[in-house]
C-alpha cells in the first residue's frame, strides 16, 4: 500500500519577516533565494530546509510585488535602489549602510543640522553633542536661512 505525503506548507510569521528585513538591510550585492532560506532555516518548526525554501520564496515574491527586489540574472536577485523624498520634492539616494558625518570645530554651538526629509533641527551644544534647539535658537536659525540674509556682511 502506497502512502501519500502531503505537500509542505509554511505560513509566514512576523519573526520570518523580521529576519527577511534584517537580511535585506545587510545585503549590498546580488543574492540567491537559498541565501535567505539559510537565514530562515533556524526558525522553521520542525527544522526543514524545504520549509525554509518555501518561506524564502513566499517572502521574495512579496518583495518583488512591492518592487523592492528585481531579477539579476537567472538565479540572483538584487535590491532596487532606494531613495528618499525631501521636503522640496527632490529625491536623493539612500545608501545601504549608515555613514558617520564628522565635524571638527572649536565652537560647536555655532553649528546646526537640518534633516531635509523630516524637517528635524539639531544644534551643537557646549559638549559637542547634538541637541534640540531652543525657541531662541530656532528664531536665530530662521533668520539665518531667510532669503534676505543670503548676502555676506
Amino acid at each position: 500500500m502506497a502512502t501519500t505525503t502531503s505537500p509542505l506548507t509554511a505560513d509566514v510569521r512576523a519573526s520570518h519577516r523580521k529576519v527577511c528585513e534584517s537580511f535585506m538591510d545587510s545585503r549590498t550585492t546580488p543574492f540567491r533565494r537559498q541565501d535567505l532560506a539559510a537565514k530562515l532555516y533556524p526558525l522553521t518548526t520542525p527544522r526543514s530546509r524545504d520549509r525554509a525554501d518555501i518561506l524564502a520564496k513566499k517572502l521574495m515574491d512579496e518583495l518583488a510585488k512591492q518592487g523592492r527586489i528585481i531579477r539579476h540574472g537567472h538565479l540572483h536577485w538584487q535590491q532596487v535602489s532606494k531613495s528618499r523624498k525631501l521636503h522640496s520634492g527632490r529625491e536623493v539616494p539612500e545608501l545601504n549602510k549608515t555613514v558617520t558625518m564628522k565635524l571638527d570645530t572649536r565652537c560647536p554651538q555655532k553649528w546646526a543640522a537640518i534633516d531635509m526629509e523630516s524637517g528635524e533641527v539639531w544644534m551643537g551644544d557646549s559638549k559637542g553633542l547634538w541637541t534640540r534647539p531652543t525657541t531662541e535658537q530656532m528664531a536665530e536659525l530662521a533668520d539665518q536661512l531667510a532669503p534676505s540674509r543670503n548676502k555676506r556682511r
